[in-house]
């Protein structure tokens, strides 16, 4: 090692700058600078505590047959061409003063898009993409990154939903009987960050196909339904104003709001807020004879998204149907409104009920027999979560009856009678 590090021990420092160099991916392949190809020069610096105090590994941490770091081994950043850079081969050879080729790392390409997804994400979640939201040194958030990278890398972290450590044995080798408490704070809080990426409100679906619909209901001239986030993560979600129907947060509570009814249920489709790193890409940098290490940061291309659906609650229709005669049973009925077309009949007691009606206006007609007078159309409101009801009454046709009376001999009429109406 040269200046930066020529009063310590090589292999400590080697040991350790590799370990922090290791992790990297994303479900997607990361963009990469047009100057590929071009040669870095690596160079270290120490970590210090918020005391002052070079920050040292408490134990023995072995990777993959290497020696990541051994008690009382100082930690080092590492630095390719003056920016921060993250190890990816943790305990492989890697000196002050080598040089490393741009795209130049295989084990990068070999990682997988999982990987390489998940080691992105720790790092817009670690110091280069939220650094100004997490606590204690600039480098106890570098190492608590590096951590969480080399996690990725070796498969001692899951690149499932959660991203939940599986080994514990990089963060024990910095922090183990309760030293460097400021790093382990910093990777608590990536690893808070990682396990609710994919966390969406209780009330929203991570897929489309399976958005759970919401009524909302009437009340003082407008619509509106009420939804609570047990998750607790609802700030951490965007909503627009989507066909009309606002939508307002307060605390763990959403509250949509139409002044229209809403007939076919609208579906919302909520980003999530990630941190937002701008144009800057990650890159790789490699030789099949030297540590590999990443630099950059990249916004996550495909965010997670929670779906969820609202219309207006539906109303319902009763007609009561009453007769002179008595006669209420089977009476047909014909019933409209937009897009909607019944003809239902009476039961028994000269009733029928139309449930789960779009809110709206509909016209009800009696298709009524020739013994009682026709009756005219009726036209109701439907209301969201309320029950309408319309009431016909059929009367009996009135008729004139002449009655003539003759004699029987004679055949001649005696005098006409007249029978009132009734």
């Amino acid at each position: 090692m040269t200046n930066l590090i020529k009063n310590k021990k090589f292999t400590r420092i080697m040991a350790i700058l590799l370990v922090v160099l290791i992790a990297f991916s994303t479900m997607f392949t990361l963009p990469v600078s047009a100057a590929s190809g071009d040669k870095v020069t690596i160079t270290f610096d120490y970590c210090y505590d918020s005391t002052g105090n070079t920050i040292k590994f408490q134990q023995t941490t072995v990777s993959d047959g290497y020696t990541v770091g051994t008690p009382g081994e100082e930690l080092c950043k590492i630095f390719a061409d003056g920016k921060e850079a993250y190890c990816i081969e943790p305990g492989h050879s890697l000196f002050s003063g080598n040089s490393l080729t741009e795209n130049g790392s295989t084990v990068w390409k070999n990682l997988g898009t999982a990987k390489q997804k998940a080691i992105n994400l720790a790092l817009l979640y670690g110091k280069p993409g939220s650094g100004k939201n997490l606590s204690g040194t600039e480098d106890q958030k570098w190492i608590a990154t590096q951590l969480i990278v080399w996690e990725f890398v070796s498969g001692c972290r899951s690149t499932n939903d959660g991203y939940k450590c599986t080994n514990t044995k990089y963060i024990d080798g910095i922090c183990a009987g309760g030293a460097n408490p400021g790093v382990k704070s910093v990777y608590n809080a990536i690893s808070k960050s990682l396990a609710n990426y994919s966390t969406v409100p209780s009330f929203a679906s991570a897929i489309a196909s399976k958005a759970e619909t919401y009524e909302m209901k009437y009340s003082d001239g407008k619509y509106s339904v009420t939804l609570t986030d047990s998750n607790k993560i609802l700030d951490e979600f965007t909503f627009k104003t989507t066909n009309g129907i606002t939508a307002t947060k307060s605390g763990n509570k959403l509250t949509l709001t139409s002044t229209s009814a809403v007939n076919d249920a609208v579906i919302f489709n909520s980003e999530k807020l990630m941190p937002d790193v701008g144009k800057t890409v990650l890159v790789p940098y490699g030789d099949a004879s030297l540590q590999d290490v990443i630099t950059g940061v990249e916004n996550d291309a495909d965010p997670i998204r929670a779906y969820f659906k609202v219309k207006t609650s539906s109303g319902n229709l009763k007609l009561v149907k009453t007769s002179e005669d008595g006669n209420v049973a089977n009476i047909e009925f014909t019933v409209k409104g937009e897009n909607y077309s019944k003809t239902v009949k009476t039961n028994s007691k000269g009733e029928f009920k139309l449930t789960d009606l779009a809110p709206g206006t509909y016209t009800v007609t009696e298709n009524t027999e020739e013994k009682y007078a026709k009756q005219n159309s009726k036209t109701v409101k439907v209301e969201s979560g309320k029950t309408v009801t319309v009431s016909f009454a059929n009367v009996l046709k009135k008729w004139n009856l002449t009655v003539t009376k003759t004699d029987a001999e004679t055949k001649i009429a005696q005098g006409n009678v007249v029978t009132p109406k009734s």
